[in-house]
This record gives C-alpha cells, sequence and structure tokens, in this order.
C-alpha cells in the first residue's frame, strides 16, 4: 500500500504551467490534463520537467524522480494495477494573497485491478508569483505530508480551503 499511496503522490505530481493572464486557469486545466495524458504514456520525463522544483528537489532531483516513478509503475503492473483514466475536472476560484496566486483543481484517477475498481479523487494545488502566466502545481495527497507542504507552500492563504482528503473508492468490477 505505501507503493501506491507513493505512486499517487508522482502520478498527480506538480506541473509548470504557463498561461496568458486572460485565460490563465483555463490554461492550467488544459495543461494539467496534458501531464496526466503523459502520467497514462508512460512519459515520466516529461511529467519531472513539469513538476514544481521543491517537489523535484525532495525526490532526489529529476533523473531520481523519472527512475523512482518508472520503477513504481513496473511495481503496479508487476502487481496487476493498471491505470485505466486519470481526469481533471473544473478550477476553483483563484485565492490572490500578495504576489502569489493560488488555484484548486479537482482529480479523479481509476485504476483497475483484479476484479476491482479503485478510484482516487484529489487535487492540484497550483501556485503562480507572476499573475497567472506560470503555474506550479503539487497533488493535493501531498499536502498531508509536512516536509511537502512546508517546503513547497510554507504560508498559505487564510481564504483558501483546500479539499478535504478522500479516501479512495473501491468496487468490485
Amino acid at each position: 500500500m505505501r507503493t501506491f499511496t507513493l505512486f499517487l503522490l508522482l502520478a498527480t505530481a506538480p506541473v509548470a504551467l504557463r498561461a496568458d493572464e486572460k485565460s490563465d486557469v483555463a490554461k492550467a486545466v488544459e495543461q494539467a490534463k496534458l501531464v496526466a495524458k503523459a502520467v497514462l504514456e508512460g512519459d515520466y520525463a516529461k511529467v519531472a520537467d513539469s513538476t514544481h522544483p521543491k517537489v523535484v528537489e525532495i525526490m532526489g532531483g529529476r533523473e531520481k524522480m523519472i527512475e523512482t516513478t518508472k520503477t513504481i509503475m513496473k511495481s503496479l503492473k508487476d502487481q496487476g494495477i493498471s491505470i485505466n483514466s486519470h481526469s481533471v475536472g473544473k478550477a476553483e476560484t483563484p485565492v490572490v494573497d500578495g504576489k502569489f496566486t493560488y488555484l484548486v483543481i479537482p482529480t479523479t484517477m481509476v485504476l483497475k485491478t483484479e476484479g476491482m475498481k479503485i478510484t482516487v479523487e484529489s487535487y492540484l494545488l497550483g501556485m503562480s508569483t507572476d499573475g497567472g502566466k506560470t503555474w506550479l502545481f503539487v497533488d493535493g495527497s501531498g499536502m498531508d505530508n509536512p516536509m511537502v507542504k512546508d517546503k513547497v507552500f510554507p504560508k498559505l492563504p487564510d481564504g483558501l480551503k483546500l479539499p478535504a482528503k478522500k479516501d479512495p473508492t473501491i468496487t468490485k468490477d
């Protein structure tokens, strides 16, 4: 289960986004969908390159993050677990706090294993320091880890409401 949890953290890992000011939220969602697609296609280099630099650092650097992701994915495959889908929902309203803009985007990942479907609902927490031109995202499940939260987002605004953590839903397939 530890491998599964680490995989979920990596699979929806932070995403660097570039967006114009008029459609930054729509562009953020569009880019998040491209990164989710990269996870499904096994393009872990693209995922690592789209990850918040602090998380890459926590993971031991770019190459280590790519290798760790490959190892986790192989372990899941060896256990008969596959990712069926990884979707990105509608973004919440951005919260501005000084020079920082924060954004929450819901995510849903469906995994399959023999006779079971596992649905994991989480979110991406994004931060921009340039008025929404560039976004950096962290998977919401990583926000439970104080090392990730304190290093990546040491101060979040009081007005930012993070979704409550949800347990995975397991159903018979």
